[in-house]
């Protein structure tokens, strides 16, 4: 686990890091700005980064470092810190209580991101290339990861009208992009999707929106209700609620909500699953080739039910339902938050994943055909954390310094070995 929000701390400090340095990417603004606020903690060490304080500060002064007495005093933090003990690994008579847990994984945590930030202000001001834009020759050589570069994925979806006209919405330009009715469908200036209607609009016709492998893209429905739909995903909405007397959409891939306040209920329906909620934040994954589906709450309150059946569970924040052939009924489990919104926050999270799984999140990601030429890596467990940003090559590199796996691509298909 610590090395986990070790991985997981150097990638915030990277993005930290290019915001400092105006090198942010694509998407990567909105995964910092996720991170930040998932908790005023993150808030607080992102302002404490990026206004001038404490390392931030140092960032701003740059050239002031040699890279050599820099690298040195990181090592010297490091060092300084090597005693330091998780809450689990301390003497079995030595209790904490729950908020003094919750107050040292906070300051680990915080000693975790800085540190990390501390060593990517050591790598611009003598390593610049080492962790950003390319890997060493030498490197790309020590694995069996070909030089082709496979770009990750980005905001890109397809809009389809009531009247079965599509809109590619990544060459679509800012503002009016149709009418339904007395319904607007605009593209916004951060290039997400948002209705405008009437109250007195009481059309019928549905929208569908769908992202590619290699896709993901924003959408404000007619209500308020916002939705982020990963890669390989799709939403069918009503273009309006006026009139109706619930809010009903229908989900194929991952999404994650944030269910505008109303008295009429809105309902996800899945294949095999209806989530039924007032006013709720959560997320849902029901990918076609997943063994179950899985809906995560993270606040509010959720109810999960198999239509035509008795069974349905009632969700609290921080569990989930599963649902699936090997699952009788529905399942109830404490969920892990930061892996479950990993990919909205713009990283991969594995905790103990099993690689074909992996793969097929890459695979949707990356827009690439996976293939197992030795069968007995399917089921081999990986745990880390990488932005998602980042090309399929440094990814893959990842992964085969645990020695468990080599991967060999060639164009847009990887092969496991």
């Amino acid at each position: 686990m610590k090395n986990d929000r070790l991985f997981e701390s150097l990638n915030i400090a990277e993005l930290i890091v290019r915001k400092k340095t105006s090198r942010l990417k694509p998407g990567e603004e909105q995964a910092l700005k996720n991170w930040a606020d998932l908790s005023e903690e993150n808030a607080g060490l992102y302002a404490e980064i990026t206004e001038g304080k404490g390392l931030g500060k140092e960032i701003d002064n740059l050239n002031k470092y040699n890279a050599g007495e820099a690298f040195a005093k990181f090592q010297d933090k490091i060092s300084k810190q090597q005693e330091w003990k998780e809450p689990q690994d301390l003497p079995q008579d030595q209790n904490l209580t729950a908020d003094q847990h919750v107050r040292k994984l906070r300051n680990t945590n915080r000693f975790l991101i800085g540190i990390a930030a501390s060593l990517f202000l050591f790598v611009i001001a003598g390593l610049g290339y080492y962790f950003y834009e390319k890997d060493s020759p030498s490197d790309l050589t020590a694995t069996n990861v070909t030089v082709d570069q496979v770009l990750p994925g980005n905001n890109q979806a397809v809009l389809t009208l009531a009247n079965g006209k599509e809109i590619q919405l990544s060459d679509a330009k800012n503002g009016e992009l149709a009418v339904e009715g007395d319904v607007k469908v605009n593209k916004t200036k951060d290039g997400a999707l948002a209705y405008t209607a009437s109250l007195g609009n009481t059309a019928s016709a549905l929208n569908k929106i769908e992202t590619q492998k290699g896709g993901m893209y924003q959408v404000t429905l007619p209500d308020g209700t916002n939705v982020w739909l990963n890669a390989a995903s799709s939403l069918e909405y009503p273009v309006t609620f006026n009139g109706l007397n619930q809010r009903r959409v229908k989900l194929s891939g991952e999404a994650y909500f944030e269910i505008a306040k109303q008295q009429k209920p809105f309902i996800v329906n899945m294949n095999g699953e209806e989530t039924e909620v007032l006013g709720t934040h959560f997320n849902i994954n029901c990918y076609p080739d997943e063994a179950v589906i899985r809906t995560t709450l993270m606040e509010g309150s959720l109810k999960v039910s198999i239509p035509g059946t008795a069974y349905s569970k009632v969700l609290k924040p921080g569990y989930q339902t599963v649902l699936g052939k090997s699952v009788k009924g529905i399942a109830l489990e404490k969920a892990d938050l930061e892996a479950t919104l990993a990919w909205k926050n713009g990283t991969f999270v594995f905790v103990d994943d099993d690689l074909e799984t992996i793969m097929r999140e890459l695979a949707r990601w990356y827009n690439i055909e996976v293939e197992f030429a030795d069968p007995e890596k399917r089921k081999v467990t990986f745990g880390g954390s990488i932005s998602r940003f980042s090309d399929l090559n440094k990814v893959l590199k990842k992964l085969e310094l645990t020695g468990l796996a080599k991967f060999k691509l060639e164009g847009r298909k990887l092969i496991v070995q």
